[in-house]
Order: C-alpha cells, then sequence, then structure tokens
C-alpha cells in the first residue's frame, strides 16, 4: 500500500520526473522504491530459508569497515579522500548517513552477539561486542545529535526490559544506582552545560552545549505543515518538498547563512510524508510502522533488539531524513519480521517451467536497465568529473573533450548535469582559466543552461543559474543581460522572498549601467529581513564601491552589531582600504587589526595600518606597524616607494 502511495503522489504530484528519479545527489526516488520493494519481496519469500545469522553477521563485518575508513582517515590525515575538517562521514560521505547505517548494526550487532554468548560460542560473542562497540564509537565521533537521542531511546528500551525482568532478583540494586547514575548525570550537564567550557572540547557533547534551538529545521517543519494543507490528499509528490519550500521561503532564514536557505527535504521522515504523499501516504506510513513493530513479537530471536533499534529509528526519524543507508536497513528488517514463521523449509520439488521463463524475461529487462540507466549515469558523471579537473588544471584541451562528451551524455540526470558543468565552465573562464575556443565555449554552456531552464520551468534554481551565468557571458554578448533579466522575473515568482534572486539581479543592473536600480535591488534584500546581517554587509560593500561611504557606514555597522563581521584576512583588508580612502580612519584600522588577526603576517595589512595611524597623526604606532614591514622588505622596489619615501623619512625610518 505504501509503495502504491509513494506512485501515486508522484502521478498527482507538482513533478513525476523529479519524483520517480529524485536528483544525483540523493537518488530516492520513486525507481529507489521499486528496488527495495523488490528486495523486500525477494527476502521475505525465503521465509526460513534464509539464514538470517549469516546474513547479519556479512552485513555486521561491512559495518566494520564502513566505520573503520573514517577512524584511519582521523589518526593518519589524507589517507583517504580528503582531510577530515570537523566530523566523520567516512566513504559514505555524510555524517549523518554514516551514523544510522551504523545505528542499525550496533543493534544488530549486539543482538548476534548475545546470541553466540548464549550457544556458548564466546569468540564469535566477542568478536560481535566488539564490532557494536566500534561503531558505537564511530556513531558519537559522526556528532550526530538525532542519532544519538535514537541511541539513548533504544538503550533506554533495552535497559527497562532487562530491568523489569530482573529487578526482583540480586541485579536489582545494580540497575537502581545505573538510573541514579544516569539522572545524576543528566542533571549535571543540563545546568552546566552553560558554565563550563570544556563540555565544549567533548565530540557530540558539544553539540548539545549553548544554543539548542533547531533554527532552519523548524522553519521546514513548519513550512511542512503549512504546505501539506495545500495538497492534502496525495501530496505535493514524492521528493517535491524542494517545490513548496521555495514557495513559502523564509528570508530570515538566511541569518544562519546560504547553506541553510535550500531545503529539498524537512528533515523529519514523518512531515516528509505528510507533505510529499498526503494523508494517503502518511497513513500508509504509519500503518507500516505499527504493523512491523507488532509483527517482532513473533521474532523467536533478538526480538528485544530489533525492537530497540525500531524505537530509535522512529525517534531519529524525527530529525533526519531517509537515504539509501538507512532505507536499505529498514527494509532488510521489515523482510527480517514479517518472514517469521511464515514459511516452511523447501521440499526440493521442482520448480514450473513457466517460471523459469518469467525469470528469464526479468532478468533480460532488468540487464537493460543495468546499461539504460546505470552505466549511462556512471559515465557521464565520469565525463564531467575529468572536464571539471582537466579546467581547473589548466589543460583545456583535454576539457573540452570530456566536456562535449559530459553535456552530450544520454543521462536520467542529464539536466543537472548541464547545469553544473555549464556554469562551472562559465566560472573557470571568469576566473581566467585558460580554455581553447572560450567564446564559443561561452555560447555552447548558455545554449545548454537555457535548454535546462525551459525544460523545467518550475526549478528555480535552474533559472537563477542561468541569470548568473548570463551576467558572465555578457562579455561575448551583452543581450545576455537582457535573458538574465528575465529570468529572473520567473525565478521570482517561484520563490517570492528569496534575497539571492535579487543579489543576482543587482549585478545584471549594475552591468547594464543602472546603479541606481542595483542599489535599490540590494536595498530590497535588506528590507526583506532586516535583522539579517548578510544583506547588510553586501549593501554596504556595494555602497562603498559606489562612493557613497556615510550609507555605506550605517550599513556595515548595522551587520556588525548584528554579528557579520569579516570571514577572511582579504575581506577584512579590502574593507579597511575603503574606510581609510573615505577618511573613516577608525574604523578603517579595526578593520586592518581583524586582517590580522586573521593573518598576523600579513604585510600589506601592517603597512596599510600603519599608514592609517601616520595619516591620524599617531606616529609612534605608525612606525611600530611600517617598521615592521620595513625590516623584511626593501620597500624601495615597492611601485609606491615614491608616495611612501616621505613618510618613511618623517619616522625616521628612512634618512
Amino acid at each position: 500500500i505504501l509503495l502504491i502511495a509513494v506512485f501515486l503522489s508522484g502521478i498527482f504530484g507538482v513533478d513525476f520526473y523529479r519524483s520517480f528519479w529524485s536528483v544525483s545527489e540523493r537518488m530516492t526516488g520513486i525507481f529507489l522504491w521499486f528496488h527495495l520493494g523488490t528486495l523486500f519481496f525477494i527476502l521475505r519469500s525465503l521465509g526460513n530459508k534464509i539464514n538470517w545469522t549469516r546474513y547479519f553477521s556479512f552485513s555486521v563485518l561491512i559495518s566494520f569497515f564502513a566505520a573503520l575508513f573514517p577512524v584511519v582517515q582521523l589518526i593518519f590525515p589524507g589517507v583517504f579522500f580528503d582531510k577530515i575538517t570537523g566530523r566523520l562521514s567516512g566513504t559514505i560521505g555524510n555524517p549523518i548517513f554514516l551514523s544510522i547505517y551504523l545505528f542499525f548494526h550496533l543493534f544488530i550487532g549486539l543482538w548476534l552477539a548475545t546470541d553466540f554468548w548464549k550457544k556458548k560460542n564466546n569468540l564469535l560473542a566477542s568478536l560481535f561486542a566488539i564490532a557494536a562497540g566500534f561503531n558505537l564509537v564511530v556513531i558519537f565521533l559522526t556528532q550526530t545529535r538525532g542519532t544519538f537521542i535514537g541511541l539513548l531511546a533504544g538503550f533506554l528500551f533495552l535497559f527497562t526490559t532487562f530491568a523489569f525482568k530482573n529487578f526482583w532478583k540480586t541485579k536489582k540494586y545494580i540497575i537502581i544506582a545505573v538510573l541514579i547514575f544516569l539522572i545524576s548525570f543528566a542533571s549535571f550537564f543540563i545546568f552546566t552545560r552553560d558554565t563550563y567550557s570544556f563540555w565544549q572540547k567533548v565530540p557530540l557533547v558539544s553539540r548539545f552545549v549553548g544554543d539548542l534551538s533547531v533554527g532552519p529545521r523548524f522553519f521546514s517543519w513548519e513550512t511542512s505543515l503549512k504546505t501539506f494543507l495545500e495538497k492534502p490528499v496525495f501530496g505535493w509528490g514524492w521528493e517535491n518538498f524542494y517545490y513548496a519550500f521555495n514557495k513559502h521561503y523564509e528570508p530570515s532564514l538566511l541569518k544562519y547563512g546560504f547553506g541553510e536557505t535550500y531545503f529539498d527535504k524537512p528533515h523529519n521522515v514523518y512531515l516528509e510524508f505528510l507533505t510529499n504523499t498526503g494523508l494517503l501516504g502518511f497513513l500508509a506510513y504509519l500503518w507500516l510502522l505499527f504493523v512491523v513493530f507488532r509483527g517482532t513479537a513473533n521474532l523467536k530471536e533478538g526480538k528485544i533488539f530489533i525492537q530497540a533499534l525500531l524505537i530509535g529509528y522512529l525517534i531519529h526519524n524525527f530529525f533526519a531524513f531517509d537515504t539509501l543507508t538507512s532505507y536499505l536497513m529498514f527494509f532488510v528488517i521489515l523482510a527480517l519480521v514479517d518472514s517469521s514463521d511464515l514459511f516452511e523449509k523447501s521440499d526440493g520439488a521442482d520448480e514450473p517451467k513457466w517460471r523459469l521463463a518469467i525469470l528469464i524475461i526479468l532478468l533480460t529487462l532488468s540487464s537493460s536497465l543495468i546499461y539504460f540507466v546505470n552505466y549511462r549515469l556512471w559515465l557521464a558523471n565520469h565525463w564531467e568529473y575529468f572536464a571539471a579537473n582537466y579546467f581547473v588544471q589548466n589543460r583545456g584541451a583535454e576539457g573540452l573533450e570530456y566536456f562535449n562528451a559530459a553535456i552530450d551524455a544520454p543521462s536520467v540526470y542529464s539536466d543537472q548535469i548541464k547545469n553544473d558543468l555549464g556554469t562551472s565552465v562559465l566560472s573557470f573562464l571568469k576566473q581566467g582559466v585558460p580554455i581553447p575556443d572560450g567564446k564559443n565555449l561561452i555560447k555552447r554552456s548558455m545554449e545548454e543552461l537555457k535548454k535546462v531552464a525551459n525544460s523545467n520551468p518550475l526549478q528555480y534554481f535552474y533559472h537563477l543559474s542561468l541569470a548568473d551565468a548570463a551576467n558572465i557571458a555578457y562579455i561575448v554578448d551583452p543581450s545576455y543581460l537582457d535573458l538574465a533579466e528575465e529570468e529572473l522575473k520567473i525565478a521570482e515568482k517561484l520563490s517570492p522572498k528569496r534575497q539571492s534572486t535579487l543579489y543576482v539581479l543587482s549585478k545584471t543592473l549594475y552591468l547594464k549601467g543602472d546603479k541606481e536600480g542595483a542599489a535599490n535591488a540590494m536595498k530590497r534584500a535588506v528590507d526583506l529581513a532586516p535583522e539579517v546581517p548578510e544583506p547588510h554587509f553586501f549593501y554596504g560593500m556595494f555602497l562603498l564601491d559606489n562612493n557613497r561611504n556615510k550609507e555605506a557606514l550605517n550599513e556595515l555597522k548595522s551587520a556588525k552589531d548584528l554579528g557579520r563581521q569579516p570571514r577572511s584576512a582579504d575581506e577584512a583588508r579590502l574593507l579597511g582600504g575603503y574606510f581609510a580612502d573615505a577618511e573613516y580612519y577608525d574604523v578603517a584600522i579595526d578593520y586592518f587589526q581583524k586582517a590580522l588577526e586573521f593573518d598576523p603576517k600579513d604585510k600589506e595589512a601592517k603597512m596599510k595600518l600603519g599608514l592609517t595611524y601616520y595619516l591620524m597623526g599617531e606616529f609612534e604606532l605608525a612606525k611600530k606597524f611600517i617598521g615592521e614591514v620595513a625590516a623584511t622588505e626593501d620597500l624601495t622596489q615597492s611601485p609606491q616607494y615614491g608616495v611612501l619615501k616621505p613618510i618613511l623619512i618623517d619616522l625616521g625610518l628612512e634618512e
């Protein structure tokens, strides 16, 4: 019923193509659901023919290696892939996706360890206990709060279940002591998490310190409930929360950063079903959860551990969304529960010949899908990867060859590939990366981007990407700026309150010579959410660039008061230079000092700071900073030496 509900939501939803295939970074569309459903029915139909202990033993072994990769990478940075910069993610590439995959295997590992311990196989029991413990450590290192809360719920269920079984035995004192410890620790943490700095140094625990608000996710939940009422029966369509979110985008989200203004999922599985599949799919999902949990009562082995796993998983789903790593294990658990005691072992009778014929037909069809879907997708991604890398390495000829191959490749995600590659190539050209026949390549990229936008009229970001690309491509054809304005009008209809649209519009109008219109667009971005610092900062930078210094100072001060500070030495130095030129020396000094906080060896910042002090009459400070630069640099070789020489003589740094 759930599979049917998901499919119907796609049929009656906003975008069936997206519902069916999803997007390349998710791949969780209806096409995946067909695979998961097939896996479920295959495993279920085997009944008692399948050795679940052996199946899960192998699965736990795989999970151990999945957990081992990021740990090795943590100990030996750079051995696998990129260096770790924060939370562990391993080969899966996302800490949340890794944590939930290991979460399933943690409880399965505990089940197998207990089972082998009962069978007096202490070696295997120890190995599975070690694997479960190792998974627990790596889950902790992923610092995923939702999974951690799910773990607590699962362990609490296990603990209370064992406690009730053993309460009146000699273990009751241990159980009471553990409960007192857990309650005391939780109370101590709650009352001290804002006071003691050492909590900040503890992985995962640090993510529960300070502000625990879910911020952007809360708004995505609110959007989900609001938009459900617009399409309550079949929903917006599986994987189509993206459209609902864009339509109701809230400008105040930008205070959490641009990365938090893009939501294609509500980060809550229950709300995802409610919005995407409507009441039909939502109720089907809840009924499935009820049926599977009820079915765990039939399990002869591992019942308590599977129940604890499911409880923790259901809690985790309040804070995240499912991906292949969690879907795969959930459907396997469904098959385990549903196949329990349903079938007898095979009597060895021959299968009817017609079944063999059906099997051959199905194998033929599936083989063709491997070519038309899997292989073509791999090939297109392969070419896109090499195109981008060759361009970055200044090997334009090879990059152009792979670019053409990737653009022409037939793939279910070809529009995404064309959009990503087209915008990347234009960005490379803007940065001065040498690419053969750059003028024609710009035109080719723009044509592909236009095709993508035209074939996806409801995709906000495709229209925005095309407009942004047009602002680069106008150097070969000024009419592209008119195209940018047209695309931005479409983008604004799809997501009326996005600051990103206004930023690109401001750039377009500026390039067309309409500085006043560009300033008004930036001001509109500020007015959408005055409490957000980022628009004030960008508007201030724009005003500085157009010599509107007093207004710029007010905007940058507002940004600073709201918490927006320079994020690099270059940014701070640039701002300092603007304000020094405008004779706002106090402000300029603050920014130059901020640049030196980022990079204490920044000679340019030191020199400009010293010169600013000189202009203020603070000669000792000027001598200090300019002298530090003069001690390591031959200023006579500087193009500005003619201007600097009188100052150096005046400060006694040169005769």
